[in-house]
């Protein structure tokens, strides 16, 4: 059995939920990898009928009987299970790691997923194979092979090129004519699969859904739809473009890219590496693998990653643009060995254009060197080979998950076996930099751990350094910010936050810090101003909206923070610290029956912690009063 990579995400969702869903593409791996990584806890297959019977029959008694640590296995086949589920879980809402779903759908296709379960489970997304993965089993050859067959296992695993082509016209004749009826939809068979072609024909393409209607004769929001479905179901992908005006990524054409370059393959009728070698496709099918490879990289370790494409009104473009850590990173991608100066030049038009100091153009050759001007080539194979360090904004996640909260204490005060712990941390960062010497993370994260020391001349120096190489790497900018607080010296880390917001105006954590240091030095309005903005700006970050509340709270303006609490919990229905105070600020308005209706959900939600359980049955008294 080959090994995946993404065990570790599986099983530090697993500490986090009670719940994980591993979405994917049909036939990618996903029972095999979680029966695997999870070889102890039960298993139910939902199209199987001795598995499904029992549970359509009464699914609530059959889920208590078979208890926590259960797999289910093509869980769309069975949405009327997603509410008791719910249930199950809200009942025990502090215990995590108790399900594990699996399905072939996006929640956006599978309601009940996204209704039902929103808040109490977390999202893997699987891909077929990747090349870390599978580049030292035996027969896999070069990457050219796994661009070539694609990811899927049985595809990539099959050395004949015929009995692969068989397997793959199976697959899409199954998708089309059974998996999409089960699912509920309805579309034709014939226009889906003459769509898809023309998808395959037109991948890397910018996305016009009115050209390929009016060669289907069909209308443009039934093509829509269509490639809906093959998006939500994994199989293809739209990039949007970056604009620094965020409104305008939605009004502008995406790119369409087949995520699987097999099958992209199939449906451009190519074979074998020589076809392949003279495809007038070749270029744009080489792009789409890259992109799937990087993405599929990023989000291992930083799930939050998001990523476009960068195009000028004069058709002056870069392959891909990932945000991550606070920073853009851009990539072009190239076929041939040996890119100059000249195929960067899209590549240095958007550094300058977003004021960005480093690039990277992914290439099929073999060697790695710098083109100037802070553009650098990296030879594909290698980098998929090693993709953690290819991944120098998502490192401190992949660096640190071993040491976790380790890295909050002073050294010193470790027991022996978290020292060694940290001095492996520490290992890895000067490894990352003996790869990359100017790698900013690793200097960014060096000082932190100085900072934790209280070694502030090493802290400053390492930030100092982070920055001198990558004055875009905005999160080195709140923590040298920070350490100027911890040092008293707070005009410093103003100055500091405040140059961090010239160069990147809608930085939400800079907003947020400095936001914090003027409410610590009485500038109140200023403070809240900040803090308002970074809750707006990161609606996902429950912490930016709980302080913003207590601020306006302590402001005297307690009718504007109950509404903010309010919102905020419509996104983050669980968050205990928005909820608590929430009961505060009602209580001491002498909002009485609605403090207590929130203090319910308190102890309904923890019913195993005595102070909630007393704070709502001291509302419920005064209630009565």
């Amino acid at each position: 059995m080959i090994a995946r990579g993404f065990l570790p995400l599986l099983r530090r969702l697993l500490r986090r939920f009670p719940a994980v869903t591993v979405l994917g593409p049909r036939q990618c791996g996903k029972t095999t990898f979680v029966r695997a990584a999870l070889p102890d806890w039960g298993y139910l297959d939902l199209e199987r009928p001795s598995d499904v019977t029992p549970l359509r029959a009464d699914p609530e008694s059959r889920l208590v009987q078979l208890g926590d640590r259960v797999i289910l296995d093509e869980a769309q086949q069975l949405p009327e299970l997603f509410p008791i589920l719910r249930g199950l879980i809200d009942r025990q809402r502090g215990r995590s790691g108790r399900f594990v779903l699996l399905g072939s759908a996006s929640p956006a296709l599978v309601r009940g997923i996204s209704e039902s379960l929103a808040g109490r489970t977390a999202f893997l997304d699987l891909p077929p194979f990747r090349w870390d993965e599978v580049r030292t089993v035996r027969g896999a050859g070069r990457l050219r092979d796994l661009w070539l067959r694609g990811g899927y296992p049985v595809a990539f695993l099959e050395g004949d090129a015929r009995v692969r082509r068989e397997w793959l016209e199976a697959y899409s004749r199954a998708f089309i004519e059974r998996d999409l009826p089960a699912l509920g939809i309805d579309v034709s068979a014939s226009q889906m699969r003459r769509l898809w072609t023309m998808l395959a024909h037109a991948n890397g393409g910018l996305w016009n859904a009115s050209q390929l209607a009016a060669s289907l004769g069909v209308s443009y929001h039934t093509v829509n739809r269509y490639v809906d479905i093959l998006e939500q179901t994994f199989l293809i992908r739209r990039l949007a473009p970056y604009f620094t005006n965020i409104g305008k990524r939605l009004v502008r054409s995406p790119k369409v890219y087949f995520r699987d370059a097999g099958l992209l393959h199939y449906f451009l009728g190519v074979r074998t590496a020589a076809e392949l070698d003279v495809h007038p496709g070749r270029g744009a099918s080489w792009e789409a693998f890259v992109i799937d490879q990087l993405l599929s990289a990023y989000h291992r370790h930083d799930p939050g990653a998001q990523a476009w494409f960068w195009r000028t009104a004069r058709g002056v473009e870069v392959d891909l643009l990932i945000e991550t850590g606070g920073r853009l990173v851009p990539f072009e991608v190239k076929l041939h060995s040996a890119p100059d100066g000249n195929d960067a030049r899209g590549l240095r038009q958007c550094m300058a254009d977003l004021g960005l100091s480093r690039g990277y153009l992914i290439c099929a050759g073999r060697e790695r060197y710098s083109l100037g001007a802070g553009v650098t080539v990296l030879p594909a194979e290698e980098q998929f080979s090693q993709a953690r360090y290819l991944l120098s904004d998502s490192l401190l996640a992949v660096r640190v998950e071993a040491t976790g909260a380790l890295l909050d204490l002073p050294l010193a005060s470790l027991p022996s076996d978290g020292r060694d712990l940290m001095e492996k941390a520490l290992v890895e960062y000067r490894t990352v930099q003996e790869f990359n010497a100017d790698h900013p993370p690793s200097h960014m994260n060096l000082g932190n751990m100085a900072l934790r020391n209280h070694d502030f001349v090493t802290a400053e120096a390492e930030y100092r350094k982070a920055i001198q190489l990558e004055p875009a790497f905005m999160l080195t900018y709140v923590n040298l910010a920070d350490m100027y607080r911890v040092k008293g010296e707070e005009g410093e880390a103003e100055q500091v936050l405040n140059d961090a917001l010239k160069m990147n105006p809608d930085f939400a954590d800079a907003h947020y810090a400095l936001g914090l240091l003027m409410v610590r030095q009485k500038k109140l309005d200023q403070g809240l101003t900040h803090l308002e903005r970074a809750s707006i700006l990161r609606p996902e970050e429950p912490r930016y909206a709980y302080t913003y509340a207590i601020g306006l709270n302590s402001s005297g303006d307690a009718a504007s923070a109950v509404a903010v609490l309010e919102k905020a919990l419509k996104e983050h229905p669980y968050d205990k610290d928005i909820l608590l105070a929430l009961v505060t600020i009602q209580r001491d308005r002498g909002k009485k029956e609605e403090a207590r209706r929130s203090a319910e959900k308190l102890v309904h939600y923890w019913p195993n912690d005595p102070s909630f359980i007393q704070l709502y049955q001291e509302l419920a008294m005064r209630g009565r009063q």
